[in-house]
């Protein structure tokens, strides 16, 4: 074996280094794929699709600073997309809808409970905030804008710790100004990396947002939608056209590698701000997956180029050897079936002679 390897010592380097580059290929593809599906908050078009075969898409628009619209625009907006999808000759199915939608706005407020009072960052929420982003919940459950009252509110384990020292606290109630307002639940921020990153709101709360518009006037930010997409960018278009002030993003195809090669190729001017917009902590952190992602892409791409060179040139060097034995195989048996055909000739001579 030692004296094989020193004599082919070339042909093991290389077949070694080979084997190491598609490992490492592979390690990079899991870490690319793991990536792309590690936030929740951009996965809803693929929740929505479920099992059925309907083409879908996620979209998010987020509003400039100082901007924003109040629910009088969501609705509006609801009834143009409805008339969109009558347009386009898509029914409502008998079961469910053709899309959903959810949104934000973003303030601060002071919250009573029964050990302290703080101040905390306050998301109002409508439609299926929760949709898009399934936090895990510690006690209780969400809140939508499907509820038939909507005094109750939902707590972080951060906040729900300094208000009242525990997590089980469905049912209790956290005092706004003079307001009671009932816990639906407590919920666990994400702990993934680029989350973690990008999160700075401290302790939060969440609340229906007619409740909050009602404490203090506040414009809704983000806007969040998916649905059916029977062509590719109808719902982006749609969510552009409605709200043109504001910066709108296509979540459902954002981690796939086309998308990726897009950001690799501005990938240190995309840094650079040029529109006054500031973005939610989960758009950010999806940014930061986002970068990562097209950094992969780089190894991803180069590392197979060994193997596949090397396997290449062995299939070449394996087809020269084959075509060069033929070569000489083919007229050694031509030459060995003219001498049978002589022998033979030969012999039935001399057996008439």
């Amino acid at each position: 074996m030692k004296a094989f390897l020193l004599k082919n010592r070339k042909i093991v380097i290389s077949v070694l280094i080979a084997l190491l580059c598609v490992i490492l290929t592979g390690v990079t593809l899991v870490r690319y794929f793991s990536l792309a599906t590690l936030l929740g908050s951009q996965q809803a078009a693929e929740a929505f699709k479920g099992e059925s075969d309907k083409l879908t898409a996620q979209v998010s628009a987020y509003f400039p600073v100082g901007g924003g619209i109040t629910f009088e625009g969501v609705y509006s907006f609801r009834n143009n997309l409805d008339s969109k999808y009558v347009d386009a000759s898509i029914e409502k199915p008998a079961v469910g809808a053709n899309w959903k939608d959810g949104y934000s706005a973003k303030s601060s407020i002071s919250v009573s409970g029964a050990k302290a009072t703080t101040d905390c960052t306050v998301y109002g929420v409508g439609g299926e905030y929760f949709y898009f982003h399934p936090l895990y919940l510690r006690d209780g459950s969400y809140i939508s804008e499907s509820d038939l009252v909507h005094d109750c509110v939902i707590l972080d384990e951060e906040l729900a710790w300094r208000l009242f020292g525990g997590f089980e606290l469905e049912g209790m109630t956290v005092t706004i100004g003079d307001k009671p307002f009932r816990i639906a639940g407590v919920i666990r921020r994400e702990d993934d990396f680029a989350t973690k990153s990008a999160y700075s709101d401290g302790a939060v709360m969440y609340m229906h947002y007619d409740a909050l518009n009602e404490l203090q006037e506040s414009k809704i930010t983000t806007y969040e939608l998916v649905g059916v997409d029977p062509i590719d960018g109808f719902l982006k278009n749609i969510v552009a056209e409605g709200f043109s002030e504001a910066a709108v993003v296509e979540n459902s195809a954002r981690f796939m590698p086309l998308n990726e090669l897009n950001v690799l190729s501005r990938y240190f001017t995309r840094t650079m701000v040029t529109e006054p917009v500031v973005y939610p902590y989960w758009e950010n952190a999806a940014r930061n997956v986002e970068s990562r992602l097209a950094l992969l892409l780089i190894p991803a791409a180069v590392l197979p180029i060994y193997p596949i060179a090397l396997a290449i040139y062995w299939a070449v060097r394996g087809i020269k050897a084959a075509i060069n034995a033929l070569k000489t195989a083919i007229p050694d048996a031509l030459d060995k079936i003219s001498e049978r055909r002589y022998e033979r000739s030969m012999r039935k001579k001399a057996k008439n002679g």
